[in-house]
């Protein structure tokens, strides 16, 4: 198990999740040899968390190794540590299910998600198979002397985009293994050598068969599952009849303003969870068109 400990009160209710803590670099900030009001216990292996009851903290059952550095906020320590632990009186949950919570606590926890993920399944040096070993900041180097290869934990870039057509509709789609009703905007993974514009440009023909005419970067979102990075954009596109060139997505469809807000407040159509970046971007959306519609409706 790993444990991420800090001090525990602040609230912060967040636009979307993981995104609101800062990061504060330093060798220097407090590393001690115990741990010190430690809440959370990570799993390695199902990125669940052990949340331990109200007033108790976790008990570990030997001296723990302290892995990483993660940061400070206001004074207050976070840090990455392996031990086992032995406390009964609390919950696991898994990190989706979390996203609720005050979120520089959720940014810490998924900082430790991604950081433990990223030192589960890299021990091993790429190049000459010896041991890695802790170096400074959040690298691990190779054991050898004559190797010595220093390696950083892995971030994987997806971009994921609201298309809006020349009529003023948003293009959603989902997937056949969603829950019944669950619609999303366009995302995949950046291919090597792509800039995320091309990027934006090629998922979108790739899933829809429409062409992008514009985008524009709106914002991102670590998404620790286990490690992508989410660059949000709004593009838009003159077209509007949907030909997909995979089977990737069950359903393809447009949607104007007035309607998609209707279906979503029946429960007839359901956005992404709480704290995703799919909901924010579509709630965006939502927002700004609405606005337009009814600009457009008073001057008739």
């Amino acid at each position: 198990m790993l444990i991420l400990s800090f001090q525990d009160h602040y609230s912060n209710p967040p636009d979307f999740a993981f995104t609101h803590s800062e990061w504060h670099w330093s060798d220097d900030y407090g590393v001690t040899d115990n741990i010190d009001n430690a809440t959370w216990v990570i799993d390695c292996t199902s990125t669940h968390i052990f949340l331990p009851n109200q007033g108790r903290t976790v008990e570990v059952a030997a001296p723990p190794t302290h892995l990483v550095w993660l940061s400070r906020r206001q004074g207050i320590a976070a840090r990455l540590w392996a031990a086992p632990f032995i406390n009964a009186a609390g919950v696991w949950r898994p990190l989706r299910a979390c996203l609720g919570m005050d979120d520089w606590k959720l940014t810490w926890y998924s900082r430790g998600v991604l950081i433990a993920h990223w030192l589960q399944h890299h021990r091993f040096c790429a190049a000459c198979g010896s041991q890695l070993v802790p170096d400074s900041g959040l690298a691990q180097k190779c054991s050898q002397d004559n190797c010595a290869r220093t390696f950083f934990p892995r971030i994987d870039p997806a971009i994921i985009t609201t298309i809006t057509n020349a009529r003023g509709e948003l293009l959603l789609a989902r997937q056949a293994h969603w829950p019944a009703n669950r619609f999303s905007v366009i995302a995949g993974f950046v291919m090597p050598g792509e800039t995320v514009e091309q990027s934006v440009k090629r998922e979108v023909m790739e899933e829809t068969g429409l062409t992008i005419h514009s985008c524009r970067y709106v914002a991102s979102q670590p998404w620790p599952f286990p490690s992508s990075l989410m660059l949000a954009f709004d593009a838009y596109t003159q077209e509007i009849d949907i030909h997909p060139n995979d089977q990737e997505l069950e359903t393809i469809a447009w949607f104007s303003a007035p309607v998609l807000m209707k279906k979503i407040q029946s429960g007839e159509l359901i956005v992404g969870g709480q704290g995703s970046i799919s909901r924010f971007l579509i709630h965006r959306w939502l927002e700004q068109h609405l606005a337009q519609h009814t600009r457009a409706n008073s001057d008739e």
